[in-house]
């Protein structure tokens, strides 16, 4: 007899910590976790996060949280995040350099350039967000001009969703609303904005896949399964 499969498991990877809770349907906690994220702070208003601290944290959080539980039962993974945050990484989603945090204040310096090229009415228009440096699209920017090498080098720019969704998957893909904050997605056509990348050398190729929130968008890879305490074949659902 197969077994009921009536649990699901969310994670929130946040600043300051990764938390995982095991749900039952009626909303019930079955089992939780939690492991703490550092910040860097490189210069004074730069912060900074290792970006393999995330998925250690996540796998940490998710062991405490299924202790005890029959995973059996899972039928399902989530995940919620910081937002604004992004690492740049290679083709096989190792981190080229330290992530930018929501809060890095470094590119208030390139917003008038910004404000120039684009306009901030019609960058609000297109992704929903008002032009400000929290914004991931004025951090590359800050990046294009100080760092090119590193864009030059750069597979993937993946929000903290689509950093540990490739870790759980093997796949760059991430939720709508995970790509919103980002200030590079074209909100009224479902998909990266191609002239805002261009503008600091990038293309829709650079980032993750997008997908409607809800939808399934993978399963845990039989070597995430290990790192985690996961089932291998775990249904991996895009997030807001």
């Amino acid at each position: 007899m197969s077994k009921k499969r009536d649990l699901v498991i969310g994670i929130d990877c946040s600043t300051t910590a990764c938390k995982a809770i095991v749900w039952d349907r009626h909303g019930n906690t079955i089992g939780e976790g939690r492991a703490p994220l550092s910040l860097l702070m490189p210069r004074a208003a730069w912060h900074e996060q290792d970006a393999e601290s995330w998925w250690l944290a996540t796998g940490q959080a998710i062991r405490q949280a299924i202790a005890g539980v029959d995973v059996g039962r899972l039928a399902g993974l989530c995940i919620a995040h910081q937002r604004e945050t992004f690492a740049l990484v290679d083709e096989a989603g190792r981190p080229l350099r330290n992530a930018i945090v929501w809060m890095d204040e470094r590119a208030r310096s390139v917003l008038p350039s910004l404000d120039r090229l684009f306009g901030g009415e019609r960058i609000h228009r297109l992704t929903g967000k008002p032009l400000s440096g929290n914004l991931s699209l004025a951090k590359l920017a800050w990046l294009a001009e100080n760092e090119p090498h590193m864009l030059r080098r750069t597979f993937k720019v993946v929000d903290v969703h689509a950093f540990l969704i490739r870790r759980l998957t093997g796949r760059f893909r991430t939720g709508w609303g995970c790509a919103d904050p980002m200030g590079l997605f074209d909100m009224p056509g479902k998909r990266w904005a191609t002239d805002l990348l261009a503008c600091i050398g990038l293309g829709p190729a650079h980032m993750p896949e997008v997908f409607p929130p809800g939808d399934v968008i993978g399963e845990v890879t039989d070597e995430a399964a290990l790192q985690c305490g996961l089932p291998a074949g775990l249904p991996v659902v895009a997030g807001l």
